[in-house]
């Protein structure tokens, strides 16, 4: 059996590596909803594969890395249950929170944006004009 889970990766200027450190500098998100699937709703400090969250071939960029130190592995920082009231038709949902560096291995943020957006990610852009500017070039090539 499998469940659905989305995925959403929080941006910091300093990503806490393990689940108990803090991440200073939020600059902004992505979040893919409903767009995984697990054996198991992941805990808070279990470790999810970084290649679970490419959106191409392994080799090619750009991709989410995780924090310093923790490659091949993100680390769970938080798990957010989003019940259902009984009676309402839709599934209940759990979103996986990582931490992660921005930008991404030193390409673009255009390209992180738009490769994720066309994947099927959202973006929050927080205080970021950057991911903003982004986001809404990628939004009007569409």
């Amino acid at each position: 059996m499998t469940v659905t889970i989305g995925v959403r990766v929080d941006f910091w200027e300093q990503p806490a590596l393990g689940a108990d450190g803090e991440s200073k500098g939020y600059i902004c998100s992505a979040v893919k909803e409903n767009g995984f699937t697990a054996l198991a709703v992941p805990a808070v400090g279990d470790s999810l594969s970084a290649v679970s969250l490419l959106v191409g071939p392994i080799h090619e960029r750009p991709y989410i890395t995780p924090a310093k130190g923790g490659y091949p592995f993100h680390t769970v920082q938080v798990v957010e249950h989003y019940p259902r009231p009984v009676g309402d038709d839709r599934a209940p949902g759990v979103v996986v929170v990582l931490h992660a560096p921005l930008p991404c291995d030193g390409e673009s943020l255009e390209e992180l944006v738009s490769a994720y957006t066309e994947a099927g990610w959202a973006w929050m852009p927080g205080e970021s004009r950057a991911v903003a500017r982004a986001a809404q070039s990628n939004q009007n090539t569409d």
